[in-house]
This record gives structure tokens, C-alpha cells and sequence, in this order.
């Protein structure tokens, strides 16, 4: 994507949370399965929707989840979604959330791919790996501290006072890995990646920062000032207990903050 087209994208994330937000949508996928009472999925509904209304759209056949990758505005969002029947608040939760969560992680796989040290995955549809800084390759995970992570409350305060310690960082870096990364092999396996962790450190440590997430001029000055100045450390390496493989892994914070003035600003750090 160009900066133009990411600009756009970014922009259409944005306009997607305001809608949600300003018509009191749940942000809460609805609290339902993708299931709809007649036994076809929200994500099957639009993709039969999105072929009916651009037949030449739907080139890729993804998966039954594959309007959200061929989709590009909200605009064609709500068009599909007054084709759908018996729409209700948790349908368009759940769509909005889907259209927002997958099109940011596309915007911020982008903006990386605008620095100069940094080279997109020429494969679209290859899970295993996004870009590559200089040499080494990584796959990007957009995420939050987990609540039930149990330094939660110490790590936020120490992320936030600059007072980060290496083991803290292995201690999450081990925790993200065992319970949100990798995939799935056919063997039930989940594959090791190298893995950059792009992660939202809200003011209240009872959100999660998904508020956070379009903040793209913020997270921009983050993802550029890291890949300016990366360089590969390979003490940060996660080996896995059973299958003995490793990868490298980074995190990369978005510091939500509160000024003299009591306006909230953004700073960031990254290890």
C-alpha cells in the first residue's frame, strides 16, 4: 500500500469506531457466536451479500470469512448490512468489530512497510511471516495486556515510569506466546514465529486500549522511530517447551498519558 492508501484505510477504521461509538454499538462482538438462528454465519451472510452487490469484487476465495478482506469502505458496510435480514444490534457489533479489529492490523502492517528498512511479505495469504526488518523477519500481533496476566497492574506502572526490566519482558513474552500466538498446524501444533508485539498501555489499567488502536499518527511516530533504529537483539528469544523451537520477539508500547494541562497525550517506548 502507498502512504495515500494507508491514509485512506486508517481513515476508514476511524470512521468505523466513530460509528460504533456514536450509536452506542457494543463493543463486545455482540456477546454471540457467528452463527445466525438459520444456521448460516453473519461472516457466510455478507460474503453472499458482498458477491451479490460486486460480483467482480469476491476474486479471492479466502474463506467463509472473506468479506472483511475484499470490503474497503464503511460505507460498504452498512450497504451490505441493510441487504442482511433480521439485523440486529449484536449482528452489527459483531460486523463492525470484525471490519475495525481486521482492517487496523492491516493499516499498522502497512505503516511498517512504508519505512525503508522494512520488507512486506510478497505472499498476501502466508500466515507464517508479515515483513522483515533489515534481515530478520517477523510477524505482527496488535494487543493489549491481558487481564488475566498476573503482573498486570506493576507492568503497566513500570512501562509507563520507564523502569521496564529484561525479565519482566520474558515473563510476557512467555506468557503471549503460550496463550495468543502462532497457529495452528495440522498436527494441532502451533508454529513458533518471530513475533513483534505492537501493544496499547491505556491510563486505566481496567481498559484494555482498544480506543487506543487509531491513533495512527502516534502509533506512526512509534513503528517509524523503531524501524529507524532497529537492531536485532537475540537475547530476546522464546524457546518452546515441548518442540524446542525458537523465535525472536520485540515489543513495541503506545503510552497513553495525561499532561499538565489534563489532556491526554501519547508517548512511546520500544525494547
Amino acid at each position: 500500500m502507498t502512504e495515500i492508501e494507508v491514509n485512506n484505510a486508517a481513515l476508514e477504521v476511524i470512521k468505523a469506531n466513530k460509528y460504533l461509538k456514536d450509536n452506542n454499538i457494543p463493543s463486545d462482538w455482540g456477546g454471540i457466536t457467528t452463527s445466525s438462528s438459520k444456521g448460516i454465519s453473519i461472516d457466510e451472510e455478507m460474503t453472499s451479500i458482498l458477491k451479490s452487490l460486486f460480483p467482480n469484487r469476491m476474486k479471492n476465495k479466502w474463506n467463509t470469512k472473506g468479506w472483511v478482506f475484499e470490503i474497503n469502505t464503511l460505507d460498504e458496510v452498512k450497504e451490505c448490512m441493510n441487504k442482511m435480514k433480521n439485523l440486529t444490534p449484536e449482528k452489527i457489533s459483531y460486523i463492525l468489530l470484525r471490519f475495525i479489529k481486521t482492517k487496523n492490523s492491516k493499516v499498522d502492517e502497512s505503516i511498517f512497510c512504508l519505512n525503508e528498512n522494512v520488507t512486506k511479505n510478497p505472499i498476501d495469504k502466508d500466515k507464517k511471516w508479515d515483513f522483515m526488518i533489515k534481515d530478520i523477519i517477523f510477524d505482527l500481533k496488535g494487543t493489549y495486556i491481558p487481564m488475566k496476566f498476573s503482573n498486570r497492574e506493576l507492568f503497566l506502572t513500570k512501562v509507563r515510569d520507564g523502569k521496564i526490566e529484561n525479565s519482566d519482558l520474558l515473563e510476557l513474552a512467555n506468557y503471549l506466546y503460550v496463550n495468543q500466538s502462532g497457529y495452528k498446524t495440522k498436527s494441532g501444533r502451533f508454529d513458533i514465529q518471530n513475533r513483534l508485539f505492537l501493544i496499547m498501555v491505556p491510563i486505566d489499567n481496567n481498559d484494555n486500549g482498544d480506543h487506543m488502536l487509531t491513533k495512527y499518527r502516534d502509533k506512526k511516530n512509534l513503528i517509524m522511530d523503531f524501524c529507524n533504529n532497529f537492531v536485532h537483539k537475540p537475547e530476546f528469544l522464546y524457546e518452546d517447551s515441548i518442540s524446542h523451537e525458537k523465535a525472536y520477539w520485540r515489543f513495541l508500547f503506545l503510552i497513553e498519558k495525561m499532561n499538565e494541562k489534563g489532556e491526554l497525550i501519547y508517548t512511546h517506548t520500544y525494547i
